[in-house]
């Protein structure tokens, strides 16, 4: 931060959460500690609640980095517990605006362990403004979402982890590339129906138990206009944990 944004340590990128604006800057999104007026107004929440920033790079390659603007602090989502944390970016079809997708609570905060929807934010002025907070509404969350702009295919989001007894892996499309529509497809429920290894699969409890058969962590790859694929990964015990990848296609 500067003189008047003063961040604790440590600093957390999350996962990818960059995006490179036509005019050749980068703006990534970073989880810090901030206290004060940011941080969350319930003094058994605040130590731990992190909020997200946005920092900027304009000298094309990202040696150096300067904060931008506020995304989402503790304290505008006073009642998360782990405060806003995992998140990701992608610049939409227009070319300008940044969506930000952030977790709120996935069942790790240190009271009461709530899961809550994803909240959505954008910024059409290279990440020094964000708009208020959207819930994503009930289905669409709620571990460390993944996003990927695909352009002619619109946006793709993956993670999953809706509640204490539904681990599933999923993935939403949006089609029109604004962000604001998605459906939902069940990444467990494909693998399973593609997967001529039955030993892989899995199985019943991944939604209907508090057995992690999944983290819910997810990575999205491109590999054309209108397609892609999602890696993810198993957890069975007393099987190996194993990764996945499955090819995807929103044309």
């Amino acid at each position: 931060g500067d003189a008047s944004h003063a961040f604790g340590c440590p600093f957390r990128t999350g996962g990818r959460g960059s995006v490179r604006l036509p005019d050749g800057s980068l703006v990534m999104s970073i989880i810090v500690y901030w206290g004060g007026a940011h941080a969350n107004p319930d003094p058994k929440l605040a130590p731990k609640a992190t909020s997200v920033v946005a920092f900027r790079s304009t000298d094309g390659v990202g040696l150096v980095w300067e904060y931008a603007g506020t995304i989402l602090d503790a304290a505008s989502a006073p009642s998360s517990e782990e405060g806003p944390n995992e998140n990701d970016l992608a610049l939409l079809a227009d070319g300008k605006t940044i969506l930000s997708v952030i977790r709120l609570d996935a069942g790790d905060g240190p009271v009461t362990r709530p899961y809550k929807p994803y909240v959505q934010s954008l910024s059409d002025d290279g990440g020094r403004t964000w708009s208020a907070p959207v819930s994503m509404g009930p289905g669409v969350g709620c571990a460390r979402p993944r996003l990927l702009s695909l352009g002619m295919g619109g946006v793709v989001l993956s993670g999953g982890r809706l509640s204490p007894t539904n681990r599933d892996v999923l993935l939403w499309h949006n089609a029109d590339g604004t962000g604001r529509t998605w459906k939902s497809y069940s990444l467990s429920y494909w693998h399973n129906r593609l997967e001529p290894n039955a030993s892989l699969h899995f199985d019943a409890k991944v939604n209907a138990s508090t057995a992690r058969e999944s983290t819910s962590y997810t990575s999205l790859i491109a590999t054309g206009p209108t397609s892609g694929f999602v890696v993810y990964a198993r957890h069975l015990p007393p099987s190996p944990d194993v990764a996945f990848s499955m090819p995807f296609s929103v044309a």
